[in-house]
């Protein structure tokens, strides 16, 4: 499986040439770069909309419970998604530049400055948890959505550090790399719900491995176990992969406080934009919570 992304990290990819390009050359290399991340962004929708066809499956409180847990923290994912994005433009700018250890460095500062934000987050999200009552959610489903809370709060920081590599792949034109991995990391999280939300048997060297259905908590596991492993997978290949070399010296430099505050003074204004463009339907499907477990229900089907 590394050899097949490996090869995808170092196949040709569009390049940056003083050659006047045609209409059509220039159509053909933004969609090369753009298709990726099209598909790429569908599979973040696809992973949630796998869990809640396959928690549904399990169990109407379950479906109602990771509803609610779902709407809460897709204001998280936005947020630290569009924090994110301020890597992209800083690596962008540097690689058209072919100023290889700036774009290098700006990778270390993008993963501080992420990983940073994604622990103030937990840490607010964590006072949500304490005071999850306050929220008005049906009695019945509250012993339901804490501990899928906290597991799915448990993946946050993975997700952030793999948002600041995958878009300081999208910056240096390797697209198709992070779109792969997102793909496989579906594939691998639906593999995973299947196993954990409903129990497996299987025999083994004459015995019986028996894994025990986890219900709504083997949705979050399964959900962390594949975002660890993207983050796993897309970091070694930075690591590894022939056409990340030049970038590797200047990873190694000393981070400046001067760009890892221009990381963040980009990024900010982008995710609370991100937040605000979803938050009216998230707070509403919140609000129906409070008319019942159904409505709930309900309203997860529709999202």
């Amino acid at each position: 499986m590394y050899s097949i992304f490996r090869n995808i990290a170092n196949s040709n990819a569009p390049s940056i040439s003083s050659e006047r390009w045609s209409g059509w050359r220039m159509a053909k290399a933004i969609l090369l770069l753009g298709v990726p991340l099209i598909v790429g962004e569908l599979g973040s929708i696809a992973q949630q909309f796998a869990d809640t066809m396959m928690v549904g499956q399990y169990g109407t409180p379950e479906l109602s419970a990771s509803g609610f847990v779902n709407n809460v923290f897709n204001l998280v994912i936005f947020f630290l998604l569009g924090f994110s994005y301020s890597t992209t433009p800083i690596v962008g700018s540097f690689f058209g530049r072919k100023q290889m250890d700036d774009a290098g460095r700006t990778l270390k500062e993008s993963i501080a400055a992420n990983l940073l934000v994604s622990l103030v987050v937990c840490g607010l999200m964590l006072l949500l948890y304490a005071n999850i009552a306050l929220l008005h959610q049906p009695e019945e489903l509250l012993p339901l959505i804490k501990p899928y809370f906290l597991i799915v709060l448990s993946s946050m920081p993975f997700l952030a550090v793999f948002n600041s590599l995958k878009q300081f792949s999208d910056g240096v034109g390797d697209t198709k790399t992070p779109m792969w991995i997102m793909l496989w990391g579906n594939v691998a999280n639906i593999v995973l719900n299947f196993i954990l939300i409903f129990g497996i048997s299987l025999p083994l060297f004459g015995f019986t491995l028996r894994l025990p259905a986890l219900g709504l908590n083997g949705a979050g596991l399964a959900t962390l176990i594949s975002r660890v492993m993207m983050l796993v997978v897309l970091g070694w290949l930075i690591v590894r992969a022939r056409r990340y070399e030049p970038f590797r010296n200047g990873f190694k430099k000393q981070m400046t406080r001067l760009r890892f505050f221009h990381v963040t003074k980009v990024g900010l204004p982008i995710s609370l934009q991100l937040c605000l463009e979803s938050s009216s339907f998230n707070i509403a499907a919140v609000m129906m919570g409070w008319l019942g477990r159904s409505e709930e229900h309900t309203s997860e089907l529709q999202s």
